[in-house]
């Protein structure tokens, strides 16, 4: 005679539980997918907006320590070649590997900093946590990396005494401009709250001066949206 294994109520309430509680795994795990397709872009901005933040604070004190330079020159810029990039930072990609003589940074001394910075981290204020690139030639390497500087001056400023002609289309202009370069003085300046001193390294690739843009070097994510200083010392 056959005879039928006895199922007991504990056995019953164990499946019923274990079945239940796979479901509520289940659940679980497409709310926090959904919540996580919330909640990244979310942080992901708030990054950015962290990051922005930062590179304000950096070029505001840049802007400040040249206001203190301008004051120990009688009101002079520095101008000198690659001015615009060699003026302050650590020494660079290029210099560390004796590739360029190592020159001093002039703009060091007036943010706390040696003249010559030798570590990659010994000059964080001209650092942005969040620089990405862009140099021309060098998709590898952020700007800090191969200038010494993630910011770049307004050239126009701090610069060389003669920019170049090209492109064509705007040759008319840069005359005008080479004319009254030479013994540039802040002293020029009518609206210094105005005039932008210094940016985030893709700014000055707006100008149109024959370098390429890219998205690696609009670092928080807006295109052809940079931070930058102005000659009041504000950013």
């Amino acid at each position: 005679m056959a005879h039928r294994l006895p199922i007991s109520r504990e056995s019953q309430t164990t499946s019923r539980t274990s079945a239940f509680t796979l479901m509520e795994l289940l659940v679980v795990t497409s709310v926090i997918a959904v919540l996580m397709g919330v909640l990244v872009p979310g942080l992901q901005e708030g990054v950015r907006t962290a990051g922005q933040v930062y590179c304000q604070a950096n070029l505001a004190q840049a802007a400040k320590g040249w206001l203190l330079y301008l004051d120990d020159h009688h009101g002079a810029f520095y101008q000198e070649v690659n001015a615009n990039l060699h003026y302050g930072g650590w020494i660079g990609m290029w210099e560390y590997a004796g590739s360029v003589e190592r020159r001093p940074r002039p703009l060091n001394p007036y943010v706390g900093l040696p003249e010559i910075v030798e570590d990659i981290d010994g000059a964080p204020v001209f650092r942005c946590p969040q620089d990405f690139g862009g140099v021309p030639g060098q998709p590898d390497l952020t700007c800090n990396e191969v200038m010494g500087t993630s910011y770049q001056t307004n050239l126009f400023l701090i610069g060389q005494t003669q920019i170049s002609l090209n492109p064509p289309r705007v040759r008319p202009l840069h005359r005008e401009i080479n004319k009254r370069l030479p013994k540039m003085n802040i002293s020029r300046a009518s609206e210094p709250s105005r005039l932008i001193l210094m940016g985030e390294y893709g700014w000055m690739l707006q100008w149109g001066a024959g370098l390429p843009s890219s998205p690696e070097s609009e670092w928080h994510g807006v295109p052809a949206t940079f931070t930058v200083a102005f000659l009041d010392g504000h950013a």
